[in-house]
């Protein structure tokens, strides 16, 4: 008997043994996978990035499979008789098959149903209830705390409803025992739940995959390699010092994380690697580094720190500050350029404006701006007669942000805004709009917008328009002829008044899905959808062009041609747009034309925002003293462009939630991530995916820029809500 206890208990050690190390060594290994999936999104990787990074992650996922080991421990207990987890398996297989078509195989078969459909019902739940949090709340940890709480709640309370389900369908499956020798029906029924569960989440795709996908596919790759770590384990020869051994590793791991994470908190590259391109636990490390002192990125190491609110701890001005602890290599002012004078024309009334733009528009997919498909026939032309910006750029990557930047000539956050905890959140009163600007000279406003996300009524940048509305619902697909419907319309009502007016139509189309037009046949992939949906608007496009030419015989018109940002193809994240500020998202098409516009191509870098004072300069509108942007009215009728603009962007609406900052400058674009400490600077001409970062390098760029960003930063306020 005491022979017998002894085997039962080297038994039992050694399964426990294999149940632990198969769980974390599988855990492990994942680790190193989520790395390669970092590592193959992140750029300018550095060999000391690329090595914290992985023992980060591998060390990280150790935590989640000591987790995952505890969770799996308590629901399912392997069986006192097994020797390990592998045997319990392969024995529980062998009695199921032969048990087929027996009313143990029914239960069986109605429970693979249950699971199944709760499991694809979690999916959902968990997938629409984070995209509600990232939409609507701030913080990693609160976002991480709320969506645990959320998935406990959905797991505890389809438990018990899948049980009841169970209890309802035995009985019905047990009287049908045709059903029993059909296999196939389980495979079916899984099937299905799955791709109900796929269907009911397409809205939120890009979120499954960015978010929540990779780390459901790591977790259950992680699962699935337990046995086969388990059959490693049971062949040590001695499985209580490796017992030992692991349950040492163990301890050490969270402390090993711990320490790993503050030193990549000091390295830039290792820091963006872990937070930026991990697929699981950003919010775990994020949180752990929020004090960065970024200050010391732009200032002396000698020069005391600054204060939560950005200024000197110890009383002394900015100004002063600045001018003692700024680096001095470089001491460019942050202001506007004093217009040069031009000689332009005169009106014998005041000028209208047509202002076109297009959603989610990539400038490398558009045929004048070096596209070798045959997308935008109709721009190609438009854009040989007229002025382009071959370098305009947006504030930010996101509709919103861009767009209420645009009417009130600032970046998104030197806006004052109200209730930014929310999307979108409200322009205040205090700002002066751009429909109220030209609305209080005389001029009559209308808008033809496209997308449902314009029947907010908190869009306050619908302020001063006597008209803005939606024209296209909420439809996703074949949008562009009601635009054109709609928007010829209106032209030809206001053609007929005599005060002068402002329309602004805004075509949908080429944003996400995209949708299949047959008859351009370009493909079948994403690239050549989303090109036939640029062919699409084009068409519409070019029909407006020609009404707005007849127009403008009988007076002064203005009119100009962009977008609201740009579009990713999985250069820089799953992402469509909004969650970054690299090139692909943010640089814009800029097309005018109008009386004594200079034909030509201009190479420097223009802000989409410029609209704003180069409107109201046009219409004689003063414009508002707290304008951060340009007129651009100079370089309409031949002046040269300013060489030394620096056009800035902020993005603070990402998802997760991160403030990101940038400046366009001459062909470099340096990029700064205030969460995380990281910092990116591209040569966007030399290398338009930005892929190659020049940080460290010795360009005297990173010093000009670094400086003009922290110069920035200090006309700029995250509101509150988003701090």
């Amino acid at each position: 008997m005491g022979d017998t206890g002894t085997m039962g208990e080297k038994t039992g050690s050694q399964r426990r043994l294999s149940f632990l190390m198969g769980t974390v060594t599988s855990f492990k290994l994942m680790g190193i996978v989520d790395f390669g999936f970092a590592a193959a999104d992140a750029t300018g990787m550095t060999l000391w990035g690329g090595f914290v990074g992985l023992v980060t992650f591998a060390t990280s996922w150790v935590l989640l499979g000591l987790v995952a080991a505890l969770i799996v421990g308590l629901l399912w207990w392997i069986p006192t008789g097994s020797s390990s987890i592998t045997n319990a398996l392969v024995s529980t297989c062998r009695r199921w098959w032969r048990e087929r078509g027996t009313d143990a195989d029914g239960q069986r078969l109605v429970a693979v149903f249950c699971v199944v459909l709760g499991l694809s019902l979690f999916a959902v739940g968990s997938v629409l209830s984070t995209a509600h949090l990232i939409e609507t709340r701030n913080g990693p940890l609160v976002i991480a705390a709320v969506a645990f709480a959320i998935q406990v709640a959905l797991a505890t309370g389809l438990t018990l409803g899948c049980r009841g389900l169970f209890r309802a369908l035995s009985p019905w499956v047990s009287r049908r025992p045709r059903l029993l020798s059909a296999p196939v029906f389980v495979a079916g029924l899984a099937t299905l739940g799955v791709t109900a569960a796929i269907a009911a989440i397409l809205h939120q795709w890009e979120l499954f995959l960015a978010v929540e996908g990779p780390s459901f596919l790591l977790v259950g790759l992680a699962i699935c390699l337990i046995p086969v770590c388990d059959l490693a384990a049971r062949r040590f020869t001695d499985p209580l010092a490796a017992y030992r051994a692991t349950i040492v590793a163990v301890i050490v791991a969270p402390f090993l994380f711990i320490a790993l994470v503050g030193v990549a908190s000091q390295q830039p590259q290792a820091r963006r690697l872990v937070v930026i391109h991990a697929q699981t636990a950003a919010f775990i490390f994020s949180t752990l580094q929020q004090e960065l002192h970024l200050d010391r990125l732009f200032y002396r190491a000698d020069c005391p720190p600054l204060g939560p609110d950005g200024l000197p701890i110890d009383g002394m001005s900015f100004q002063k500050y600045e001018a003692e602890c700024m680096d001095p290599a470089y001491d460019r002012p942050f202001h506007r350029p004093v217009a040069p004078e031009v000689e332009r024309p005169e009106f014998d009334q005041p000028p209208s404006f047509v202002f076109i733009t297009w959603d989610s528009v990539r400038v490398d997919r558009l045929g004048f701006m070096g596209h070798d498909r045959d997308t935008t026939p109709y721009l190609d032309a438009f854009a040989a007669e007229n002025l382009v910006f071959d370098r305009a750029f947006a504030a930010d990557s996101g509709t919103g942000p861009s767009f209420w930047s645009l009417m009130t000539g600032q970046t998104p956050f030197q806006v004052q805004l109200e209730e930014a905890h929310r999307f979108p959140p409200l322009v205040s009163e205090e700002e002066t709009l751009l429909g109220e600007a030209l609305s209080e000279a005389g001029y009559r406003t209308e808008a033809v917008m496209c997308g449902a996300v314009f029947d907010s009524p908190r869009w306050t940048i619908r302020r001063g328009f006597d008209r803005f509305r939606n024209v296209c619902g909420r439809d996703l697909n074949f949008l562009a002829p009601r635009v054109l419907a709609q928007a010829t319309e209106t032209l030809e009502r206001l053609a007929t008044r005599h005060e002068p007016f402002f329309l602004w139509v805004h075509f949908y189309d080429p944003h996400h899905p995209y949708t299949n037009h047959e008859e351009i046949g370009f493909g079948t992939s994403r690239l050549d959808r989303y090109d036939e949906e640029l062919r699409y608007t084009d068409e519409h496009t070019g029909r407006l062009l020609e009404q707005i030419a007849e127009v403008a015989e009988d007076r002064p018109l203005f009119t100009i041609l962009s977008a609201d940002h740009g579009e990713n193809f999985d250069e820089h994240g799953s992402d469509p747009h909004a969650r970054n500020l690299y090139r692909i998202v943010t640089q814009v098409p800029k097309i005018v034309s109008g009386p004594g516009i200079v034909p030509r191509r201009v190479d420097a870098p223009v802000a989409l925002n410029d609209l704003y004072p180069t409107v109201l300069d046009l219409a004689g509108i003063d414009i508002p003293e707290n304008t951060t942007m340009v007129s651009q009215v100079p370089v309409f009728f031949g002046a040269d462009p300013d060489p030394g603009r620096m056009v800035f962007q902020e993005n603070s609406y990402s998802r997760p939630r991160r403030h990101t900052r940038a400046v366009v400058y001459d062909r470099y674009h340096y990029i700064m991530d205030l969460t995380t400490g990281t910092q990116e600077l591209y040569d966007y001409v030399d290398d338009p995916m930005e892929r190659n970062n020049l940080i460290g390098t010795g360009l005297i760029e990173e010093r000009i820029l670094r400086q003009a960003l922290a110069r920035f930063l200090q006309t700029s306020r995250v509101p509150e809500g988003l701090d």
